[in-house]
């Protein structure tokens, strides 16, 4: 029995478990590597991803000057920001953490600010409310009053925005001959103002539903070791499940359902977000597959068509060997007793599974995920680090349960 409790990927914790990965850069080589390593060291030492790109923006303008354009924001979905007229630009990636910087040319700002306090803002494109377009006009107009950086009235306006109207913005400004454009996700709030010579681009920042990138997302097999029409069934009974079901904790049953239809048999599946929550996968069996659409993950195991009455009694006539236990013990004491329960009337090792799960999340609270099989097929799972994990055998039915973090 397997029992794990499901997580959503904290950015900065997958960023700092993760290796850069430079999706593109038209930089010289030793700024390259400076922003590359100036990424890294603020991955490394910064808490929160509102503070990301001001200290890759201060350790660029210590190390080359000129005016820096920094975006850190969650994941594609987000509205990336990209410069494509630039020649010194760079992309890159930690996980789920996505990082643009662009060094603007040597350029008459201070000239080129008090022109733009001067115009009169015209509007390029908005999708945001009128109340959050009079905000940004409003503060940019007061920043251009008084500063005489382009990254400081930037600033102005995210805050002045992010306080008067919430939520988590991002606003760049440059020059529009290279302030280039920004990738506008669908449905999102996103303004652009020109005054004179000058370019202003706010948007707000959304995070990704896991579902809703599910079901834009194409299925990719990680790896499968299914015979042909078991694997298409199994891809096809994932598609519908994610198509049709609105939560996360309904996916697997919705695929379950569909491949004891299909095949009959004893089903384990597992849908959780990113591999970070603790994905289970049974490397013995030749019945498995490990598919993901987008931050959803999937996996499927069949197990063999197994006496599973007989190994139901035997177990129930057994006492419970604990092989490994992090959890507290009133956890380990609820568990042991909704198996032995479940054990004495259940006829199916998902009920066994889906019983002992219940009653740990009912009594003990959190998050949990419970698998049963016989030992000899259920395999191992990932165990992250510090997670209440435990480990029941009775008889030959070996039951995991984990705590999701």
């Amino acid at each position: 029995l397997v029992l794990f409790e499901a997580w959503r990927a904290d950015c900065m914790t997958v960023a700092r478990a993760s290796s850069p990965v430079v999706k593109h850069s038209t930089m010289p080589p030793d700024m390259h590597d400076a922003t590359l390593k100036a990424a890294q060291a603020a991955v490394s030492r910064v808490d929160q991803l509102e503070d990301v790109a001001q200290a890759i923006r201060e350790d660029l303008v210590k190390d080359f000057g000129g005016i820096w354009h920094i975006v850190a924001t969650e994941a594609e979905q987000s509205g990336l920001c990209a410069w494509p007229d630039s020649e010194l630009y760079m992309h890159l990636a930690f996980g789920l953490l996505e990082i643009a910087a662009f060094k603007a040319g040597h350029l008459p700002q201070a000239d080129a600010i008090r022109a733009a306090a001067a115009a009169e803002p015209v509007v390029q494109q908005a999708t945001v409310p009128e109340a959050v377009r009079q905000c940004a006009t409003a503060a940019a107009r007061k920043a251009l009053a008084s500063a005489t950086d382009l990254a400081a009235i930037a600033e102005s306006v995210r805050d002045e925005v992010a306080s008067s109207c919430s939520g988590v913005w991002h606003c760049s400004v440059g020059l529009l001959s290279l302030h280039g454009h920004c990738y506008k996700p669908s449905g999102q709030g996103y303004l652009e103002l020109l005054f004179d010579e000058l370019q202003l681009v706010l948007f707000e920042a959304w995070r990704a539903d896991c579902m809703t990138v599910a079901r834009a997302s194409s299925p990719v097999v990680k790896h499968s070791t299914m015979p042909p029409d078991m694997h298409d069934a199994t891809l096809k009974a994932a598609q519908a499940a994610v198509s049709r079901v609105d939560q996360l904790e309904d996916v697997a049953q919705a695929i379950r359902e569909d491949l004891v239809k299909d095949f009959g048999g004893i089903w384990h599946i597992v849908a959780t977000e990113a591999e970070q929550s603790g994905l289970c996968a049974w490397p013995d069996s030749e019945l498995y597959m490990h598919l993901a659409f987008g931050l959803l993950e999937i996996a499927a195991f069949k197990a063999g068509h197994l006496p599973q009455a007989d190994a139901i009694r035997a177990a129930a006539a057994a006492e419970p060997v604990v092989q490994q236990a992090t959890v507290p013990e009133a956890v380990r004491q609820c568990a042991t007793a909704a198996a032995r329960k479940a054990l004495a009337s259940a006829t199916d090792l998902a009920a066994i599974a889906e019983s002992v799960r219940d009653e740990v999340a009912s009594s003990c609270s959190g998050v949990w995920h419970c698998s049963v099989g016989l030992l000899s097929l259920h395999g191992h799972c990932y165990k992250p680090s510090g997670q209440g994990y435990l480990e029941l055998l009775f008889d030959e039915l070996q039951l995991v349960l984990f705590e999701a973090w």
